[in-house]
């Protein structure tokens, strides 16, 4: 009986490796060099997986080796991938995004003396962030400061350089210098127009403000400048961008310098051609006084002199007023040598006619 049992216990030793081995290659295929699984369930490596994981490693830690390995992740119901590239002495470890097999997106350190993290689109890097020295470049991969930006940047909220509550679109707490050989812009958009003011310095002529409509500054359409009180309840100040006239107190300068009010001063020169020494000269002509008598009488003013209406009307030319005043100075002094050389005449004859 002893013989028969142990043929007995060898028979079902045998069957149930069968069938173990029948059950783990229903498990696993190979081909070749690979192995792979075709169930539909869940891998468990260190632990007995979720039903919803395909996947599910418990404890230690994943390796990828060999050169140029990686792990991606390709879903088939959508044009993207994920992949965890393993380092190399050519790229350096990246994860990289990409749609319908084009490299979109990869981000991480790149190997060639420096180890620097960088964010790519497609093999351009779009910021740097500097291992030795912590540098965040954006457009650049040689930031020179803490931040260094290559192209255009554009806020939608508030900008604070020394605030940490800046309350306009750029507050700036402190001094601010701007230096270089290019101008200093600022820009204001409106509805329709696009208007510019532009402040610069040149090394000749010193600092200039222009103000001007459209796209460049250069050639534009000119702005007229004006320095009002806070809520514009007053008008200081006014310079026409037409013609360069200025106007104080008014914004409808006629002149150079127009002024609504009362000018304080110590001293004004006025430079004026034509000044009225010609009264004096030979040929001049001098009005007799009659004919002055009768041109006030019609007229209720001086000959070439403005009428009191002209002037309220017009305004007056000060220097034209100073030159014609003059003018009627000198006239008087004629008038009065011409009546001294008659009183003198008159003396000589009335001495005579008393000796006789």
């Amino acid at each position: 009986m002893r013989p028969f049992r142990f043929r007995e216990s060898l028979i079902v030793t045998f069957v149930c490796v069968s069938l173990l081995h029948s059950f783990s290659l229903a498990q696993w295929t190979t081909s070749g060099n690979n192995i792979y699984n075709s169930n539909s369930g869940s891998v468990g490596i260190g632990i007995n997986p979720n039903s919803s994981t395909r996947l599910h490693v418990n404890g230690g830690l994943l390796y990828v080796t060999g050169s140029g390995g990686m792990i991606e992740l390709y879903p088939s119901d959508v044009p993207a991938v994920l992949s965890l590239v393993r380092p190399s002495t050519s790229y350096g470890s990246y994860i990289t995004l990409a749609t319908q097999g084009v490299e979109d997106w990869n981000f991480g350190v790149e190997y060639g003396g420096t180890d620097d993290f960088k964010f790519k689109v497609s093999s351009t890097a779009v910021m740097t962030l500097m291992k030795s020295n912590g540098y965040v470049g954006i457009g650049t991969t040689s930031p020179s400061n803490k931040l260094t930006v290559s192209g255009n940047v554009d806020f939608t909220g508030n900008v604070g350089i020394g605030t940490t509550t800046p309350g306009q679109k750029l507050d700036i707490v402190g001094n601010t210098q701007i230096s270089g050989g290019n101008p200093f812009f600022l820009t204001s958009t409106g509805t329709g127009t696009y208007n510019k003011t532009v402040f610069y310095h040149d090394l000749t002529n010193g600092f200039y403000i222009d103000l001007a409509r459209a796209s460049d500054y250069s050639g534009a359409t000119p702005l007229d400048f004006n320095i009002n009180a806070r809520g514009g309840g007053a008008n200081f100040l006014k310079i026409k961008g037409s013609n360069g006239y200025i106007g104080v107190g008014t914004l409808t300068p006629q002149s150079k310098l127009a002024v609504n009010g009362t000018i304080t001063c110590r001293e004004v020169i006025v430079t004026q051609s034509g000044w009225p020494d010609f009264v004096f000269d030979e040929s001049y002509k001098l009005m007799p006084l009659p004919d002055v008598e009768n041109f006030i009488k019609t007229n209720k003013h001086l000959p070439n002199i403005p009428s009191a209406g002209k002037v309220e009307t017009n305004g007056l030319n000060v220097g034209e007023m100073q030159s014609k005043l003059l003018q009627k100075v000198e006239e008087l002094t004629l008038y009065v040598i011409q009546l001294q050389k008659r009183n003198k005449e008159l003396e000589t004859r009335l001495e005579k006619i008393e000796r006789d």
